[in-house]
């Protein structure tokens, strides 16, 4: 099949099921290029016809189309914002998954796009990190878990204390202090580590209290905690 780039998002989703391996490539590639010019219409005859064609993408075993796949729903949040509510539910499983691909460029693209939900208000941060929650602090892929983490650090960074509260998934997290996978135990005291950033010394009890963290655990992340507390101290002084 000759490969005719489409002019508008009807065009496009003619094609989607039809293109062979080659083509699809191509096919992604434009309509990322096709979504993230604002000059051009998103309006088809429905966006569930592109949402439908997307999904094979996002799920499939091709690396490149799934990571232009989560490129497009991206520039879809950018463009649609609280409506592509609509679709969180079909997508949000799937992204979950490619957070746990072995290649990295796929996984920061999922990331990306979790970031997206949240600033182009799809989701608030505590109602994106609460769906994912449910699914990912005991995902049997260790690459989610761990960037799962990251997930929740970067929200914290990015809306702070007063849109997302984090007591809930303290627990949660300090549990993965034990985890057997070496970079989801370092994601878990990261994650404790810019917990204590944002509640500060309220921090510390809590983790006493906590049957799962040993005690030279605890010390070790006491003593990271007081690293941050004198370094700020600096930033202030």
């Amino acid at each position: 099949m000759a490969y005719r780039k489409p002019s508008d998002l009807d065009g496009f989703i003619q094609q989607m099921p039809k293109a062979d391996m080659r083509v699809k490539v191509q096919l992604a590639e434009d309509l990322v290029t096709f979504l993230s010019d604002d000059t051009n219409s998103i309006v088809c005859t429905d966006m569930g016809f592109l949402i439908d064609g997307l999904m094979p993408w996002l799920t499939g075993s091709h690396f490149k189309i799934a990571q232009k796949s989560l490129e497009a729903f991206s520039e879809l949040i950018k463009r649609l914002g609280s409506d592509f509510n609509a679709y969180t539910a079909t997508v949000l499983p799937h992204v979950i998954d490619r957070l746990g691909d072995s290649r990295d460029t796929v996984r920061e693209k999922a990331q990306l796009l979790l970031r997206d939900l949240m600033e182009h208000r799809v989701l608030p941060p505590q109602a994106l990190i609460d769906k994912l929650a449910t699914s990912c602090f005991k995902h049997k892929n260790a690459k989610v878990r761990e960037e799962f983490l990251q997930t929740i650090v970067n929200a914290l960074h990015e809306y702070g204390t007063q849109q997302l509260s984090v007591r809930v998934y303290i627990p949660p997290v300090c549990a993965l202090l034990g985890d057997p996978t070496v970079n989801v135990r370092e994601a878990a005291i990261q994650t404790l580590v810019e917990i204590y950033k944002h509640v500060g010394d309220r921090l510390r009890p809590d983790l006493r209290r906590m049957d799962d963290v040993p005690a030279s655990k605890l010390a070790m992340l006491e003593q990271k905690f007081d690293q941050v507390k004198l370094e700020h101290h600096h930033h202030h002084h």
